[in-house]
């Protein structure tokens, strides 16, 4: 082989170590003075919640499993309202949105059914509105709630930790209790990540859970933290229970408050693979 050729074969082998090294590379977090990583999940390590006998011990461990999953989706919606935040500045000085970050927000705006024809204030209140964080404490409470722990045949088989449904044939599970003449099965998720991000978005976008968005929007407003007990409220429409359901959740997360405050704050980098 010639000196060129390998003078060239060597310049390729370079070049793809540094496309294999980018694309390797975590996606990146915003915070208020510089970016931090949010590592992807490959994997997950689902306990077996079923076989955990002692309460205080399943309630760790399925707190400890699931919180650092609720954590990277609150983050990564984070970040979108970040971007959209950044863009209302700039659009009420007067600057002009690129067309780069304007594709962006068509983008994010169709993610929240959101009807996009150019950036104008009325889009950018309703960006604000829906594309938000849901507080970690109403989703560990309601995915025990829903799951019995993470024991039930739709957490075990489906991965659905939140009873979400889907309409077509096939879709997920059909339910043994389902009344005659209903179609809806309980959604089937290829990862529990999937499941959490998925009520994360019917949270924000879902007319049924309007109020919700409006108790939020209200606690934004008042430049107060999101308060879990008051937002439940929204969760008005989530059960046939009704206020019952409502009384349920909150009585719950009181009561397990303790075991919430001691997972909730993991790392979204380091999830939790619990054992009995």
């Amino acid at each position: 082989m010639k000196v060129g050729q390998i003078t060239l074969a060597a310049g390729i082998v370079f070049m793809l170590m540094i496309l294999a090294i980018i694309f390797l590379l975590p996606r990146p977090k915003s915070t208020d003075s510089e970016e931090q990583w949010i590592l992807p999940y490959h994997t997950e390590q689902i306990p077996d919640f079923r076989s955990i006998t002692d309460v205080n011990h399943k309630k760790q461990a399925f707190f400890g499993f699931l919180a650092p999953l609720v954590n990277r989706a609150n983050a990564l919606v984070l970040l979108d309202r970040q971007f959209v935040e950044q863009k209302i500045a700039e659009f009420q000085s007067g600057q002009t949105i690129t067309a780069v970050d304007i594709k962006r927000l068509a983008t994010i705006a169709k993610e929240y059914d959101i009807d996009f024809v150019e950036v104008s204030d009325s889009v950018f209140e309703q960006l604000l509105y829906r594309v938000d964080e849901i507080p970690i404490d109403m989703f560990l409470i309601q995915a025990a709630n829903e799951t019995g722990w993470g024991t039930s045949r739709f957490a075990v088989e489906g991965k659905n930790y939140f009873g979400q449904w889907c309409f077509s044939r096939g879709c997920g599970l059909v339910p043994s209790s389902r009344t005659a003449g209903l179609e809806h099965e309980v959604a089937k998720f290829a990862t529990v990540f999937a499941s959490v991000q998925s009520y994360l978005n019917n949270l924000n976008t879902n007319s049924a859970y309007r109020g919700l968005r409006a108790i939020r929007a209200q606690q934004r407003a008042a430049g107060v933290a999101l308060n879990t007990y008051e937002l439940i409220q929204g969760l008005i429409h989530y059960s046939e229970r009704k206020q019952a359901y409502i009384d349920e959740l909150r009585q719950m997360l009181k009561y397990n408050q303790k075991f919430i405050d001691a997972t909730k704050d993991q790392n979204v980098s380091n999830p939790v693979a619990a054992t009995n």
